[in-house]
């Protein structure tokens, strides 16, 4: 059995300049597939929002305008503290934590 080295050298050469083309055929085939899925939806297309979904967006918006902050409170409850007239009701916090901590 004889083995010429320039057959060896010409296959391989061939094997991967076919896997080249086939690499370069594919990165072209995702290009243009990337460039039709940028095209805008056709005018026939519409979407529908459920009445669910109308009124999860009415509390969203009413959410977003509403302060973080109640400031009228704030200010009722400095008053009352600075006056003595807020009283700590330790049973009530205590009974509201263990609550908490149960439905957790």
């Amino acid at each position: 059995m004889v083995i010429d080295p320039n057959s060896i050298n010409n296959s391989t050469s061939a094997s991967a300049r076919g896997k080249a083309a086939t690499s370069e055929r594919a990165s072209a085939s995702r290009d243009a597939d990337a460039g039709q899925k940028s095209e805008a939806p056709s005018r026939g297309e519409s979407v529908s929002l459920s009445e669910t979904a109308h009124a999860m967006g009415k509390l969203e918006a009413a959410i977003a305008a509403s302060p973080d902050v109640n400031q009228q409170r704030i200010e009722i409850l400095k008053q009352r503290i600075e006056s003595g007239q807020y009283q700590v009701n330790a049973d009530s916090i205590a009974g509201k934590m263990l609550n908490q901590d149960l439905l957790s």
